[in-house]
């Protein structure tokens, strides 16, 4: 009756992708409120995670006032080199744990990273598996659906906000809320003009700073907790815990503060103004570093590297481009090439470029490996190396900082990336940030021991001696001359500072309303470094002199954590049937004509996200027949999928029963800048005919089954102004075959291919091309051209059956758009978006951007034998538009027109969802 395949296999691929690798021995440990799956090689890690865990439970349930009616899953992962985690409740409550340390950035506010860690990903998941009242009740009823929890319907700032104010501890100096990096960002929001509500709401930005939620969201939550109280946080959340309509998060805060949240924002701004004004008027009564700007026109800047003279080396993320190398010499930037991410680097005496970067390792790791610049290509030295930062020892060798399972190494390799010895092996609880190398060998870095702050360490004689003890965070230290610059973070501020090798004497250096992340010093009184303004970081280069040091807060020893002798042998194997169990139903009902059908539908995944299924059950009463619609996906690579349908025929009297299933496995080949995914799919449909009154077989049917073979390779990147792809190159060929799939209704084998190619320029416009070409084998399966849909697939990225395409202008369903063979290019002419990222409270819906594309279609159809066909062609113009809907959906549209420029051809205007060719 109703195609479903489409929308079901949309909601299996929108599971979350960070799969736990299956391959690894998992094992589960289960405490009072918790169920810890883990690897053998994290398995140090539980006992601590199992204490944390509970500890950050006994304290937020009795904050929320609530309590999970299950365990919550708890998921250790060592495969990526990034510190993280997240929280979702749906199916189950789950929070999934990266055990990599964090080792710069904002993150770095921590007694104990796990422990800052865990506490924020719970708070997400009492705050959002909260439920009161009216969909407490049909919680009860229909399950764990997504629309039964209140909140998470608020827009992204609001409970990214309350996590990171929940992960906050002034006392302890603990928290990005009371962070000095965070005062930074909010001081510079302050002298540039705070944003609007609407702004925030948006999800995802397109202006600096890119965690506004977490910024704007912790300084909400402290503005209601100093004006209305911390009960006041409790009754917000409570308020809205019984809210089935997100139309009310505006007016949510009326009972609490008398002021709908639109209300409150201007007394937010007017907060935000007596907390940091009188902090830019300290600052402001010194005068400024003097700057100048180098490079500025970028998103983000990795680290910065001295070349052999006044010539610098850094990765940064441009708007139109996505990320690059770029050379700063003789007063000009280059774009040397792309690389995977953002990049740490360093340059010896010779001028060789060494480069930590982000690749794939196999299917899950994602690891930093390094890599040398030789002219224009890139030499990788390491595979699965999994070095975050590396410095060159002497022009031949490197010293490089390598992590895994949480610990930190540091190893000397050759030139050629090779392991020659381990220099030093911390323990977890023992986090390096970064170092340096002097030209006599010496050893400085950032290191925090314990719970102890980040401090500076100097290597000498096989161990580390304290150059500062204190409460400051002190980074990036660099040798130059006689003594160490480094930068230090106090009273909201990021400064350059200078201390000699012995640590006695030390002195600051810059002064700025903004802040610095890293310097690379040229002279006793200039610099090349990143400061930090209102529109983000810029390289600039400053003139360092003497500022009288600013007051230093002494550290207070932090009791230490307990050690951690839990009993894992009697932990069990990992089973994944009980998380993979449905946790929710909804009801179905279906009618078409005579036709009706009534039932319900669930999906669910396990806690590792390896299995993921959604199913329909259907009953339809004409037939008294059962309809089933299934989907399945194992480890991203298996699919099945089983799916019944119930139609009228065009013939009186006459229903169209179709049971399809198939079956389908890729093995993905991944790489940052190029990946490819061969894949084996094969489709059994059979179709029969019915007499509807008497529900019985009228002898006609069908097989319609397909064997195919494909490969995709996918060497397309993108960027944050185009928000789609910029550059390279996207190729898919597949084979199929009716004879071989036993098909009684097709015949022969069909042939695709499929490539797009993009290039973008500077200033952001690009040019899109896509050149398809189907070649039928004897076959009677013809290609058919006409319309203004986008591509259908029926697996991710996998192509079955697939005869239909577009061709702007023209409309489908024409003889003389039908053949066994095709030929179609398109060409596209893309403006750069328009980005004004507003989202308005009521109704909840908003407006990201727009762009504007010209195009040609341009086609050709003809049959087995015959001389290729009439060029059929068009011209169009189509308006691309970025929305969202209730804070968190994107959506984006297709707005055109298309002239068909042939006798065949119409003027067509359209609306599409989606914006591919």
């Amino acid at each position: 009756m109703f195609n479903r395949a489409w929308c079901c296999l949309l909601l299996l691929c929108s599971f979350q992708s960070n799969a736990a690798d299956p391959g690894l021995d998992w094992k589960t440990h289960e405490s009072e409120h918790f169920l810890i799956h883990y690897p053998q090689n994290l398995k140090g890690f539980v006992g601590k995670v199992d204490y944390l865990a509970e500890r950050s439970h006994e304290s937020l349930s009795a904050y929320f006032h609530w309590q999970p009616k299950q365990k919550t899953h708890v998921i250790l992962l060592d495969e990526v080199d990034q510190a993280n985690g997240f929280a979702s409740p749906i199916p189950n409550n789950a929070m999934t744990l990266y055990m990599q340390p964090p080792t710069h950035g904002e993150l770095l506010v921590y007694d104990d990273w796990l422990q800052m860690l865990i506490h924020h990903e719970y708070t997400h998941i009492l705050h959002v598996d909260k439920v009161l009242d009216t969909p407490a009740w049909l919680r009860k009823v229909f399950g764990r659906y997504l629309l039964l929890f209140p909140n998470a319907l608020h827009p992204n700032w609001f409970q990214e906000g309350l996590a990171t104010y929940m992960e906050t501890d002034d006392a302890t100096g603990v928290g990005r809320g009371q962070s000095n990096g965070f005062q930074m960002m909010m001081r510079q929001e302050v002298l540039a003009g705070i944003k609007p509500l609407s702004r925030i709401n948006t999800i995802n930005g397109h202006d600096w700073p890119f965690n506004t939620a977490y910024l704007y969201g912790v300084y909400f939550f402290r503005f209601i907790h100093d004006v209305y109280g911390e009960q006041a946080i409790n009754k917000l959340i409570n308020n809205y815990s019984d809210n089935l309509l997100p139309y009310r998060v505006d007016s949510n805060p009326i009972l609490i503060t008398g002021k709908s949240l639109e209300q409150l924002w201007p007394d937010f701004q007017n907060y935000l103004n007596g907390y940091f004004l009188p902090q830019i008027k300290r600052i402001a009564q010194q005068s400024s570093s003097d700057e100048q700007v180098l490079s500025g026109e970028h998103l983000a800047y990795g680290t910065v590297a001295k070349g052999i003279g006044q010539d610098y080396w850094y990765s940064a993320i441009d708007a139109n481009r996505g990320v690059n190398l770029y050379h700063y010499e003789q007063g000009r930037e280059q774009t040397v090439m792309p690389l995977n991410s953002l990049a740490s680097m360093d340059v010896n005496g010779t001028g060789q470029v060494l480069i930590s970067q982000l690749e794939h390792c196999g299917q899950y790791g994602k690891y930093y490996d390094l890599y040398l610049l030789n002219q224009d290509t890139l030499t990788r030295l390491s595979h699965c190396g999994r070095y975050r930062m590396a410095k060159w020892v002497n022009n031949e060798r490197i010293l490089a900082l390598h992590y895994e399972s949480g610990e930190g190494v540091l190893q000397y390799l050759d030139n050629n990336g090779q392991v020659l010895k381990e220099l030093w092996r911390g323990q977890p609880d023992q986090i390096m940030s970064s170092f340096d190398v002097s030209d006599s060998g010496d050893i400085v870095a950032s290191i925090k021991f314990s719970q102890r702050p980040w401090n500076l360490y100097l290597w000498r004689e096989g161990q580390w001696r304290a150059l500062t003890s204190d409460a400051e965070v002190q980074t990036r230290p660099e040798f130059f001359g006689e003594d160490i610059y480094y930068i230090q973070s106090q009273l909201g501020q990021s400064e350059i500072y200078k201390i000699s090798p012995d640590g006695k004497t030390g002195v600051r250096l810059s002064h700025s309303l903004g802040g610095f992340k890293q310097l690379v010093a040229n002279s006793a009184d200039n610099a090349v470094a990143l400061s930090y303004g209102e529109e983000g970081y810029k390289l600039v280069r400053v003139k360092l002199n003497s500022y009288p040091d600013l007051y230093s807060k002494k550290f207070d020893d932090v009791k230490p954590l307990p050690s951690f002798n839990l009993d894992l042998d009697s932990d069990k194997n990992y089973n994944p049937l009980p998380s993979l169990m449905p946790s929710y139903w909804f009801p179905v009902y279906l009618s078409q004509d005579s036709l009706t059908e009534v039932g319900f539908f669930t999906s669910g995944q396990d806690a590792l996200a390896n299995h993921q299924y959604l199913a329909q059950f259907t009953y339809e009463s004409q037939h008294e027949q059962t309809l089933v619609d299934f989907n399945y996906i194992y480890d991203g690579r298996w699919i099945l999928g089983l799916q019944q349908n119930l139609s009228n025929f065009s013939v009186a009297n006459i229903s169209e029963y179709t049971s399809q299933w198939f079956t389908a496995y890729m093995h993905p080949v991944l790489a940052v800048a190029d990946s490819f995914y061969p894949y084996v799919a094969y489709i059994n449909s059979h179709t029969e005919l019915r007499f509807t009154d008497t529900d019985t077989f009228t002898g006609i049917e069908e097989d319609d089954n397909w064997l195919a073979l494909g490969l995709i390779y996918d060497g397309l990147s993108s960027s944050l102004n185009a928000a789609d792809a910029v550059d390279g190159w996207q190729f898919s060929a597949s084979v199929e075959s009716a004879d071989a799939a036993d098909n009684t209704h097709y015949t022969g084998q069909v042939i695709s291919m499929n490539s797009r190619y993009y290039k973008t320029t500077n200033s952001g416009h690009t040019i899109a091309q896509r050149l398809f070409l189907g070649l039928g084998f004897s076959s009677n399966s013809p290609f058919k051209l006409g319309g203004e849909r986008s591509d259908v697939y029926i697996g991710p990225g996998i192509q079955l059956k697939q005869r239909q395409y577009a061709l702007r202008g023209f409309n489908d369903g024409q003889a003389e758009l039908e053949g066994d063979n095709t030929l179609l290019y398109s060409l596209e002419y893309r403006l750069p978006f328009s980005w004004s990222d507003h989202n308005m409270m009521i109704p909840p819906v908003g407006f990201s951007g727009w762009s504007l594309r010209a195009f040609t279609d341009n086609a050709m159809v003809w049959n087995e034998g015959e001389n290729m066909g009439d060029v059929y062609s068009s011209l169009g113009l189509e308006a691309i538009i970025d929305t969202t809907v209730v804070y968190n959906l994107a959506l984006r549209f297709r707005v055109g027109i298309a002239k068909g420029l042939d006798t065949l051809g119409t003027d067509a205007v359209y609306v599409q969802l989606g914006g591919a060719f």
